[in-house]
């Protein structure tokens, strides 16, 4: 009787530690801009919209991806803009208008050659399109600048479920990133005087 509820007691421990063991780590590190300079608004906050609303079902696959392009679009606002003038009524409006990628499945080759030809199979196409707005204290837009980036890639019918985790990631991260450096030169342009 002893020996059979030691064996309980030791099931039930063992059991409470496998609860407490941490989570593994995330396969991919999230995508951030905090290694760039911030750019600084003179405005009292920033605040997010996110106006993207995927449909969860093809050819819309940004969903899928370990970080979606949407995710990534928020940690560039939060790393890169500054609210440098606290108690200002003036506010900036960072909004997420698209941040889509469409799979299309390519064409394969047929008969005989086929068997012997790894096609590229899938296509994925990915947009990404922000607005940065400066608003004043009655609530008007007194400044606009509008961005976009997009980026294609196909797939191997042979790729691993790894390899097209990877592309995928990096097609996130490379859409931003190339839409920052164009919101960047949109801001130098058109900002003054609400940058600083």
């Amino acid at each position: 009787m002893i020996l059979c509820r030691l064996c309980l007691y030791a099931s039930l421990a063992a059991g409470l530690a496998a609860c407490a063991s941490p989570p593994p780590p995330p396969r991919f590190a999230e995508i951030r801009f905090d290694q760039e300079p911030p750019i600084r608004l003179e405005v009292g906050r920033i605040e997010i919209v996110d106006l993207f609303q995927p449909s969860f079902r093809p050819p819309e696959v940004e969903h899928e991806f370990p970080v979606p392009p949407a995710h990534a679009l928020e940690a560039l606002c939060r790393d890169r803009f500054q609210a440098a003038a606290p108690g200002s009524a003036n506010f900036a409006r960072f909004t997420i208008v698209d941040a889509s990628v469409r799979e299309t499945e390519l064409p394969r080759t047929e008969g005989i050659e086929g068997a012997f030809t790894i096609d590229q199979t899938w296509r994925y196409d990915g947009r990404v399109a922000v607005r940065l707005e400066i608003i004043d204290a009655r609530g008007s837009t007194v400044r606009t600048v509008a961005a976009e980036a997009v980026r294609n890639t196909t797939e191997a019918e042979d790729i691993s479920p790894d390899e097209r985790d990877r592309a995928w990631y990096e097609m996130s991260r490379d859409l931003v990133q190339s839409l920052d450096q164009e919101l960047e030169r949109q801001i130098d342009a058109t900002l003054y005087p609400y940058e600083s």
